[in-house]
């Protein structure tokens, strides 16, 4: 299916829904919206916003999973011309006051109220509950809203939308600040749109079935999910959260077509002792981002019969730079990230900003029409991301093979020194995973008196090795790093575990890695 060249993100579904009204927009606790109900429930939502006085620019906040509410606030937002941001509900009190200090927003919708909890800066009325049991202090229920639609007319609402521009701001998406104080990345319309119109060119499909259980206040499920599936007018199959045992039977009885985990979710799948006798007939694309998939796990995956490919990006990227076609999961490299999606330039470049030639390790530099537009009121941390020439750095190190295909060797954050030699943790996961014991490896630095810095890994063993490795932690993993890295690059440390700690996003959370609780220690 060829996607159309919209100016606006939010011109998608009401171009599918003048096209296909019958055709299913988004379905949740099995209940279905098609499209011609979705843009009914987005323009009342839209005409309250501006009963609010909600201006082109404001910001509108929402603390949410993903459900369909989201979906309904979030394009109301940005046809109006104001900049939808989104908190997760795990966050604490402390982490949503951040966000909130920094965006200011003016609106606040919220699925759920913690008791207690308060949102210094938003007047009386301007927190609205998703959530009909909420009766917090100072709410207004999300029908009261929307009755105010009434006071708007058709012509002020018309106005309101001849206003947004495609490179005006659609969201801010904010970063995950486990280096720092989280920063907001401003995404705009265009970005949103070109940059999926590009994946839908690497991953086709006539009508896409997605599942969505990532958190939307971050880009892949913002963007690589949902607005993925609004370009290609699609079906979203929204689920509060991550499930192994749910997910699985999601993608078989909704007949999803395009699948988009992290290899974590994708390790608790196969993982269900139904996994070895799963079908996924309609299933076109299995995808996973975000992080390295281990060569054992992806072998596992390998026994659904469909095509798996894997993508490369940050939120500072708005979504994928690269991707892959269908792999071959027992000759893929385990560091291939993809080649450049249409319209996507990617260089390598030295400590200097010189391009390198290819074999040859640097940071990943891109260009794109779909990068972001800048931080959020930090105009100097702006101007450092990107070079003089507008390349984006991204921080992570990475080589370009001669075949053009983008390889990571890691994340510039996460280089530590050792013995006064950069060592990058990704090169030492990759070498462990290819252990025949080993299904998953993490590897952090910690502090060295003799070194400055060394590096710990855990290791998360595969299902075949018998009990006795395991309680006696006998498997020489040294012996093996040796074998294929220098020595200042092989771990002091070898930890066992039998799960890692994750970040909401779904990525291991490497920061809580120095917790005692994984387990003994080997070597």
């Amino acid at each position: 299916m060829t996607t159309p060249h919209l100016p606006r993100i939010s011109d998608y579904p009401f171009s599918t829904a003048q096209r296909w009204p019958e055709r299913m927009a988004m379905k949740f606790s099995g209940r279905c919206w098609s499209y011609a109900e979705l843009v009914s429930q987005v323009d009342r939502c839209a005409k309250a916003l501006l009963a609010l006085g909600v201006a082109p620019g404001d910001r509108v906040a929402m603390l949410t999973s993903p459900r369909p509410e989201f979906l309904i606030v979030f394009l109301a937002t940005v046809r109006i011309g104001a900049i939808w941001t989104g908190l997760n509900p795990r966050y604490t009190m402390r982490e949503r006051a951040v966000i909130l200090a920094n965006a200011t927003p003016t609106v606040l919708f919220s699925v759920a109220q913690p008791a207690g909890s308060t949102h210094p800066g938003l007047e009386q009325g301007r927190i609205i509950a998703i959530d009909e049991t909420d009766n917090s202090s100072g709410t207004l229920p999300y029908e009261e809203f929307a009755d105010l639609a009434d006071q708007v007319s058709n012509a002020s609402y018309r106005a309101a939308q001849h206003v947004v521009m495609p490179d005006d701001p659609a969201v801010i998406v904010y970063t995950s600040g486990t280096t720092g104080v989280p920063k907001g990345v401003v995404i705009s319309h265009q970005a949103l749109v070109l940059g999926n119109r590009a994946r839908h060119q690497r991953w086709p499909s006539q009508i896409p079935r997605i599942v969505a259980n990532l958190p939307v206040n971050h880009i892949g499920g913002l963007g690589d999910i949902v607005c993925f599936a609004l370009v290609g007018a699609g079906t979203i199959y929204f689920m509060e959260s991550f499930d192994a045992e749910v997910t699985l039977k999601m993608v078989q009885r909704e007949n999803i077509n395009l699948w988009l985990q992290v290899p974590t979710m994708y390790r608790r799948v196969s993982e269900l002792s139904r996994f070895k006798d799963a079908t996924v007939p309609a299933l076109e694309w299995l995808i996973w981002s975000g992080a390295p998939m281990p060569p054992e796990l992806l072998r596992k995956l390998a026994r659904l019969d469909t095509n798996i490919a894997t993508a490369y990006g940050l939120t500072e990227s708005c979504g994928s730079l690269t991707g892959t076609g269908a792999l071959n999961p027992a000759h893929a490299p385990s560091t291939i990230v993809g080649f450049p999606h249409p319209g996507c330039e990617i260089r390598i470049a030295d400590d200097a900003g010189r391009s390198v030639e290819s074999g040859h390790s640097g940071e990943i530099q891109a260009r794109s029409p779909w990068m972001m537009s800048g931080y959020f009121d930090l105009p100097e941390a702006s101007t450092a991301a990107f070079t003089a020439d507008g390349w984006l750095r991204t921080g992570d190190i990475g080589t370009l093979h001669a075949d053009g295909s983008l390889h990571l060797v890691g994340r510039a954050t996460e280089m530590f020194i050792t013995g006064g030699y950069n060592v990058y943790p990704r090169e030492i996961e990759a070498v462990l995973e290819q252990h025949p014991a080993v299904a998953m490896a993490v590897v952090i630095a910690v502090p060295d008196p003799a070194f400055q810095e060394s590096a710990t890994a855990f290791i998360q063993l595969a299902d075949e090795v018998s009990p006795q490795p395991r309680s006696a932690a006998s498997i020489d993993f040294s012996a093996w790093c040796r074998q294929q890295l220098a020595g200042y690059k092989v771990p002091r440390h070898f930890i066992i575990t039998t799960d890692f700690p994750l970040l909401p996003n779904g990525k291991i959370d490497r920061r809580a890695l120095g917790a005692d609780r994984h387990g003994p220690t080997v070597g």
